[in-house]
């Protein structure tokens, strides 16, 4: 019988998960970042290229090739585009580490003791399945938009799984999270098909508290290509609805979350419906929805009805 002894430094503690998709701008920065941090524990890094169709691929090897660190790059680009999600949870599938921290190949970390604080507070937190910081506000030039994005996030400590969806939202920055391995192992159907950040804090809710620590030690940045920031209020709303068409089908969270998200359904799909720039079909489904899930309870919903008829899909 052999054994095999390891000292913390030897294990992978950590598991850096970094989509990325066209991002040569900025996936340099990204990486440094990480390999920068100081640590008594080993990470490896994993780099999920979408596809990208530019010289993200060349970048990345060039770390890899000159890399010197401790720590473990792996990168996979997948032969063909299989979109965010998809890409999200098959990097996810490869971690190994104790514990998952986020990176998006367009932001990156600015504190070389970030995980060093997270990972000292999750252990020391035992009641804590995840927890993340402030971070900055940037342009493609590295600009600085905000000093801390979103500030109202640090207005409590801990966030309960109801708190965590009906009131934060999400709203802290993807590269300031970092969660316990347990978090994603078995993925509900609704993760499966929606695994985002916000769905990702139903899940770490699920397994403890989401924590924060009130540190600025990240960037979040926006620019034309983003995922999210790229992207127009129209197709954030409907992106909403479909997340929320997803966990409300969960009986679970159907129970506990109803009046929340049916709510939510019925307000985006009015904005929808009454927004003329749509095709009449999207306008047509969301003025269905809308009256699916709407409170017929409220004068306001018999305004809708009439806003729409008023302002008809033909127009």
């Amino acid at each position: 019988m052999i054994t095999e002894s390891y000292t913390r430094k030897e294990l992978t503690i950590v598991s850096v998960v970094m989509i990325t998709y066209k991002h040569e701008a900025f996936i340099a920065e990204a990486i440094e970042g990480v390999l920068m941090q100081e640590l008594d524990f080993r990470l490896e890094l994993i780099i999920a290229d979408d596809c990208s169709p530019d010289c993200t691929e060349e970048i990345v090897q060039k770390y890899i090739d000159e890399n010197t660190n401790f720590h473990c790059i792996k990168y996979t680009r997948h032969e063909k585009n299989i979109g965010m999600i998809p890409n999200f949870i098959w990097a996810i599938s490869q971690c190994k580490g104790n514990y998952i921290a986020l990176c998006e190949g367009d932001d990156f970390w600015t504190d070389k003791f970030k995980l060093q604080k997270q990972i000292n507070y999750l252990e020391n937190n035992t009641f804590s399945a995840g927890c993340f910081h402030h971070a900055s506000l940037v342009d493609e030039k590295n600009q600085i938009m905000k000093t801390i994005y979103n500030e109202f996030v640090g207005g409590q400590s801990q966030y309960d799984q109801y708190r965590a969806l009906t009131w934060l939202g999400s709203a802290y920055a993807t590269s300031s999270l970092v969660f316990r391995q347990e978090v994603v192992l078995n993925l509900p159907i609704y993760a499966q098909k929606q695994l985002c950040d916000e769905v990702l804090d139903i899940l770490i809710t699920s397994c403890g508290t989401l924590d924060f620590i009130n540190e600025n030690m990240s960037v979040y940045r926006i620019h034309q290509g983003g995922v999210w920031s790229g992207v127009s209020e129209n197709k954030r709303n409907i992106d909403f609805i479909n997340r929320s068409l997803v966990l409300i089908e969960d009986p679970i969270l159907r129970s506990k979350f109803f009046n929340f998200l049916a709510n939510r359904i019925s307000t985006l799909a009015q904005l929808i419906s009454l927004n003329k720039t749509n095709k009449k079909k999207v306008r047509y489904n969301n003025f269905i929805l809308a009256l699916k899930y709407i409170n017929y309870n409220r004068i306001g919903t018999y305004k809708y009805i009439f806003r729409y008829f008023l302002n008809p899909i033909f127009k």
